[in-house]
């Protein structure tokens, strides 16, 4: 892990030093207290997170000071410097980058964290103060923020109250400095208390209607949307970019609609029967469903990126991605989200080769190692009575599933069922990370229950089998495997679980030549992804 000293050397070298002080674990300790209940699968934002330091001492209090072994954070960062996002733990889901330029009214968290830049503290609080959608709102700032215009103006408009937790200052931090701070605590009331969302306040603040109605407007055009984005895309643009650009133009357009109505006449609205309430709602609405479209567009496009996960990993990366589409779609929020993704995608591709190959092992289908004198009997692995490792796959495999075909009440066979597909997409997934320019998938195939189905890879301008499958009505699936996709999963395998430590012990373990296990140890790792990589282009 790069130190401090050496990550403020890399940013001031590289202009990105937006006054970046790691806070101090005394100053989280009382965070964490302060979090009370709250800690129990909270989402937390840490605004100016630097390299997610915050995050790393918070979860050492739950292990120092917790009753239960720790929580489970869900942690969200908004950060500007591309340097402290590339050091960030994968766990962390950027959400902003240029703090300015983001919203908080939409970001649902429980507890929002700040240390911001003491030069621009009274921005920073405000604001947080304003948009904040939170529970709770711990603030680092300067002793003097108790005679800010700006803060106390936002405490007002949310009804809110600002106590101070305690003082600190950072003359033996990290990174020292000569601020004395407080650490203040923002409470909002119980949602019966509250005065106002933040939502509310920025709409009351943007628009000023003068209507009492009761009827509002439903807003349903998503695929309408979706066709207009995509015919506006033109092939070789900057991706990311030319997303931006349309989704500028966009929620430009929707305020300066929602700023005529804003013009009519107070009687006209009224007529109309126009409930400034529901326009409030339709607002809220349209400003979600917009950002949700754009990030869609997005998701939908990183195929490099979600071609190297199974079917499992897969839907888990983009669970994730989608349930952060609340975040402001900016080309610098685009590079971060998609930065996150790529780290969070190399470590899918480490721990679903390791799940693909439990799912695979049954004592069928396995020899030990040359090491390993160890039977394995069949109730004992049905019951995991015993832990096993230090085995081989065979290769050839039965796996027995739930069902392979879908098949009608009259008995017809359809196709094949989905998780069967599933899985044989999966061993293409994995045969491609490992290097098996695997040229089919399922869907190339037409499956009739008991007739083998050929997949091929291409190796120097040769077609090569990489392997044979078979899928039965009664639920099992054969395979037999090519012998060096076979050699290549196990020796990846044995890497990934700790049983062999090199590639001499692969051979050794094995009874392959050096040459071979020297060839395929570590070869998934050419696999992981780099920013580079991803193609960003419409």
């Amino acid at each position: 892990m790069t130190s401090t000293q050496q990550l403020v050397q890399q940013i001031k070298e590289a202009g990105q030093d937006f006054e970046f002080y790691p806070t101090t674990k005394e100053i989280v300790y009382r965070v964490w207290r302060g979090m009370g209940r709250e800690r129990w699968h909270a989402r937390v934002l840490d605004i100016g997170a630097g390299n997610g330091n915050f995050f790393r001492l918070l979860e050492e209090c739950d292990k120092e000071y917790g009753n239960d072994g720790g929580q489970e954070y869900k942690k969200y960062a908004i950060e500007k410097s591309q340097i402290l996002i590339s050091n960030l733990p994968a766990d962390v889901f950027v959400i902003g980058t240029d703090f300015r330029l983001q919203t908080l009214i939409d970001k649902q968290m429980d507890t929002i964290f700040c240390n911001p830049p003491y030069s621009e503290y009274e921005f920073w609080a405000a604001k947080i103060i304003k948009e904040a959608n939170a529970k709770q709102v711990f603030l680092v700032i300067p002793t003097r923020w108790r005679e800010s215009p700006a803060i106390k103006q936002a405490l007002k408009d949310r009804g809110a109250y600002a106590s101070v937790l305690d003082t600190y200052d950072f003359l033996n931090a990290e990174r020292a400095a000569r601020a004395t701070v407080h650490l203040i605590s923002v409470y909002f009331g119980d949602k019966y208390e509250r005065k106002s969302s933040p939502f509310d306040i920025w709409f009351e603040q943007t628009f000023k209607f003068a209507a009492d109605t009761e009827k509002g407007y439903e807003w349903e055009e998503e695929k309408r949307k979706e066709a207009e984005i995509g015919a506006q895309l033109v092939k070789g643009q900057n991706l990311i970019e030319r997303l931006e650009e349309l989704y500028t133009a966009e929620m430009e357009r929707l305020l300066q609609n929602y700023r005529a109505i804003e013009k009519l006449d107070a009687g006209i609205l009224k007529e109309l029967n126009v409930d400034v309430k529901k326009l409030r709602e339709g607002l809220r609405l349209r400003l979600s469903g917009t950002k949700a479209l754009y990030w869609k567009q997005l998701f939908d496009r990183l195929t490099t990126l979600t071609d190297r996960l199974t079917a499992k990993s897969r839907q888990e990366l983009l669970v994730k991605l989608r349930e952060n589409t609340s975040i402001d779609y900016t080309s610098a929020n685009a590079y971060a989200v998609v930065l996150w993704a790529i780290k969070n995608a190399n470590q899918y591709i480490d721990s679903q080769l390791k799940d693909l190959y439990l799912e695979l092992s049954n004592p069928a289908n396995i020899q030990t190692y040359k090491s390993n004198a160890r039977t394995f009997s069949q109730d004992a692995w049905r019951f995991k009575q015993e832990k096993f490792t230090h085995y081989k796959l065979d290769y050839r495999i039965i796996e027995v599933t739930y069902k392979c075909f879908d098949v009608s009440y009259s008995g017809d066979v359809r196709d094949l069922e989905e998780s069967a597909r599933h899985r044989i997409d999966d061993i293409v997934t994995v045969g491609k990370n490992l290097g098996f320019n695997v040229r089919q998938s399922t869907y190339d195939k037409r499956w009739v229950p008991g007739e083998p189905q050929v997949f091929t890879y291409l190796e120097n301008g040769e077609e090569k089998q990489f392997m044979r499958v078979k899928a039965y009505l009664n639920g099992n699936i054969h395979y037999q495997f090519c012998k060096e996709f076979s050699k290549a999963f196990n020796i990846e395998a044995g890497r990934l679980f700790g049983w062999i430590r090199n590639a001499r012990e692969a051979a050794q373990e094995l009874d392959l030549s050096l040459d071979e296990t020297t060839a395929y140890f570590g070869k998934q790792q050419a696999a992981m992804l780099g920013a580079g990589q991803i193609k960003l282009l419409a």
